[in-house]
């Protein structure tokens, strides 16, 4: 949306007169052996050559698909540094408080509305 539409960010909190930066994972999909290994023995699939064999310990294994690559930058977009248009403290009025807090960003950019 930055980079194709040319949208702001804005970030809450952190810390004043500090450029505050902006993430999050860029499509992709997440995802864990116990999951995959459930869908194949569903599929009756167990006994297949390429199936995994089943995961014997006490611990979990995930497994992450997420690098989206830049509409500009060849390089994978989750990389880049991501800089906020717009830096607001948060206070006493609007920590935990998303209508308070949707009230002064919208004083902030559109002061004229009531």
């Amino acid at each position: 949306m930055v980079k194709k539409h040319a949208t702001k960010i804005a970030v809450l909190g952190g810390r004043q007169g500090h450029t505050q930066f902006y993430t999050g994972t860029v499509g992709g999909q997440s995802t864990s052996f116990a999951v995959i290994d459930s869908e194949v023995k569903t599929a009756h699939y167990k006994d297949d050559p390429d199936a995994p064999p089943d995961f014997i310990t006490d611990s979990s294994q995930g497994l992450t698909w997420r690098l989206g690559f830049g509409i500009f930058d060849p390089r994978p977009e989750e990389w880049a540094t991501h800089a906020a248009n717009f830096s607001f403290p948060l206070t006493t009025d609007t920590v935990n408080q998303p209508l308070a807090i949707w009230r002064d960003v919208a004083k902030r950019f559109w002061p004229n509305l009531s």
